[in-house]
């Protein structure tokens, strides 16, 4: 409608206000709607995420109300805004404005009391937790926000007023959007858990049927030991890791890009210049500063690096091993390839961060790869030697192998060198280069029925 009125070719000054007035209030209304209908009783956050129906009533009968407050209230302050001219636009706009504030200032306060908030019953489960603990502080920030921005309307900084009501918005719109992705992939885990809990069902099946073939001495083609069988609850753990560490970053990350232009405390990370380097811009050479800021988002990328490199196994198991017939020794090379790669990249971004550019250290990395060539010839052959194994897969781990005069069950291939483990259940370290320039004798490859002479 607002476009309608804007192309008309008999609207008036009026009608282009009225105009911006419906274009603002146009996605807060969607928004309010969608999470209406979202947080109706027995509804779709019932059913699907099993919320607590006190919870689901609290915020259903908050948003009941506040829809018909705050929607009038961005349309009356965006024709205002749009009709500066008019001497009462100020003062009505103003007004509007406090009558917004004082709706969220309920409802937050409905919301995040530590007693009778959404989160009470997270607060007595985990009261030891460190959110547990601030919980007081939680509802402090949220309730006196709105009470700062009446208090700079009334003082007549209405503009500045509104520049943090619009920076509130988006940090409730952010918070909402977190939890209900959060919600989402917790519902995607509980349903591919299902398919992993049936496809463990098959493998122990299929492992019966094999020990009963091999008491009847019937062969078999298939290996034991590449038989997968997954651990639920770890995979559970690591994937809500994933999941946590993912929600604290966009938080972290959304909070920083809406508030680091209105909060001094922000704007003076941006002041400490660390070091300066020299970057080139539009073909200029120039000098560029590097702040606490970017030393904030390198220890993001580092903290979420660890995180995943730690914990993205559940993430395979969860999304391509629960989905497709995969073998341990298949998993087992692509979680060390992902690690791999995702470190590599970790180190690029941050590097990046922190001002060590590609055009600046490269001819640094070929004078070191040249050095450490000749220098440390055998780690890196290695090193290459053990990518080979992870992609080509001579050996896999749960074979039986023997390479030289060891002979053992393979249990870790690593970047530099495999773990065999003998008969005498002791551990040998071999370096990866002599599975690929040595006679290498697999057991196991193919068929797990050997004979002996």
């Amino acid at each position: 409608m607002g476009g309608l009125i804007v192309f008309n070719d008999q609207s008036t000054n009026f009608s282009h206000s009225v105009a911006h007035g419906l274009w603002s209030a146009s996605v807060p209304l969607l928004l309010m709607q969608f999470f209406y209908q979202l947080f109706k009783p027995a509804g779709v956050v019932c059913n699907l995420f099993n919320w607590n129906e006190q919870r689901v009533q609290l915020i259903y009968r908050q948003l009941k109300w506040l829809r018909f407050i705050i929607i009038p209230g961005i349309f009356t302050i965006g024709t205002l805004v749009e009709n500066a001219s008019s001497k009462h636009s100020d003062s009505l706009g103003r007004i509007s404005l406090i009558i917004i504030m004082m709706a969220l200032l309920y409802a937050l306060h409905s919301f995040s009391h530590p007693k009778k908030g959404l989160a009470k019953d997270f607060y007595q489960i985990e009261p030891d937790n460190w959110i547990s603990r601030l919980r007081y502080i939680w509802y402090g920030i949220l309730v006196s926000t709105p009470l700062l921005i009446i208090g700079f309307a009334i003082a007549g900084y209405y503009q500045s007023a509104l520049e943090l009501e619009n920076k509130l918005i988006i940090l409730l719109r952010l918070i909402f959007f977190s939890v209900l992705f959060h919600e989402i992939v917790m519902r995607g885990m509980i349903l591919a858990n299902r398919q992993l809990a049936l496809q463990n069902a098959r493998q122990k099946r299929k492992q019966h049927e094999q020990a009963e073939a091999k008491d009847n001495n019937i062969s078999t083609n298939i290996n034991p030991e590449e038989e997968l069988i997954l651990d639920i609850p770890k995979i559970n753990e690591q994937n809500r890791k994933l999941l946590s560490a993912t929600i604290i970053a966009i938080l972290l990350v959304g909070s920083w890009l809406t508030l680091h232009d209105i909060l001094p405390a922000f704007s003076i990370f941006n002041k400490v210049v660390l070091w300066q380097h020299m970057t080139l811009i539009d073909g200029k050479e120039t000098l560029q500063a590097i702040t606490l800021v970017n030393v904030f988002f390198s220890m993001i990328y580092l903290a979420l690096m660890l995180v995943f490199t730690n914990n993205f196994s559940g993430l395979i198991d969860l999304l391509f091993v629960g989905r497709h017939s995969m073998t341990a020794g298949g998993r087992y090379a692509l979680v060390q390839l992902t690690r791999y790669i995702v470190i590599a990249i970790s180190f690029i971004a941050i590097a990046n961060e922190l001002g060590g550019s590609w055009s600046q250290v490269q001819w640094l990395v070929a004078a070191l790869s040249v050095g450490l060539g000749f220098g440390l010839q055998e780690i890196f052959a290695n090193m290459v030697s053990g990518i080979i194994l992870l992609f080509e897969r001579p050996i896999r781990v749960g074979d039986t192998v023997t390479i030289g005069d060891v002979s053992g069950k393979v249990c870790r291939i690593q970047m530099r060198a495999t773990t065999i483990t003998d008969w005498d259940q002791k551990e040998l370290v071999v370096p990866n280069k002599t599975f690929i320039t040595e006679k290498l004798v697999n057991w196991t490859l193919t068929d797990t029925i050997t004979r002996m002479v």
